[in-house]
């Protein structure tokens, strides 16, 4: 019973995390093709197939450590009609859209734990169901606001270094450390809190806890109270 418990809450984060990356790398697609620049669409990153945006590293990533990317969208920023204004916008992009679906999501699992899943519990087999439903609820709101805060990062190559590339001449002396060293500090962080997490030293101690699960949290609570009204 407990394997079947673990499996039900693994399946519903593994197909939250894949809606929640999918849409991720599909709203950089799209906005890149309303700037002007086709290169993701014929590339085909304008869809919700995961075999388009899968890369082996950053699934491993995710499953060991739970922060995970997918395939980069390929992007000319040559061909935008605006080239500031779309790095800037393609860059915020998947953060919005990461962000504005786990705020939709927010009501759509109050009311699922609300009102359809007691009746659910009833019945054994939907009570399983039901459940399925739930982890996968909660792991889009949790999943789109932590991969939304963890590409917020200025480091090359997530999307909070291509933000600033939009503000701040990429050849400055600032911009060329972000580049060649963003990567390092990402990989090294992430393997940093892997370690702590395998040797279940206090959560204290990772910097990712700090970033994702305690500002992450204060953002779930913040949309949990502007929904909370509507539920009573």
């Amino acid at each position: 019973m407990v394997f079947v418990n673990f499996l039900i809450e693994y399946i519903g984060l593994i197909l939250a995390a894949l809606l929640c990356i999918m849409s991720h790398e599909v709203a950089h697609a799209y906005v890149a093709l309303l700037n002007g620049d086709p290169t993701a669409k014929i590339a085909g990153r304008i869809s919700f197939n995961p075999a388009r945006h899968f890369d082996i590293f950053g699934f491993a990533f995710f499953l060991i450590a739970h922060v995970g990317y997918a395939k980069p969208v390929p992007i000319s920023t040559y061909n935008f009609k605006n080239i500031k204004v779309g790095v800037i916008t393609v860059s915020l992009s998947g953060i919005t859209l990461n962000f504005l679906m786990s705020f939709l999501f927010v009501p759509l699992f109050l009311a699922f734990v609300n009102f359809l899943y007691p009746l659910m519990a009833q019945n054994p087999v939907a009570e399983g169901f039901g459940r399925l439903i739930y982890y996968f609820l909660l792991y889009v709101i949790v999943i789109g606001i932590n991969l939304a805060l963890f590409n917020l990062l200025p480091f090359y190559p997530l999307d909070g270094y291509h933000f600033l590339e939009g503000l701040i001449n990429p050849s400055h002396k600032f911009m060329r450390f972000l580049r060649d060293y963003g990567s390092f500090f990402i990989f090294g962080i992430i393997i940093y809190s892997m370690i702590i997490n395998l040797a279940r030293l206090p959560d204290y101690f990772d910097p990712l806890y700090w970033y994702l699960e305690v500002v992450g949290g204060y953002i779930r609570q913040f949309f949990g109270m502007i929904w909370a009204p509507l539920f009573g």
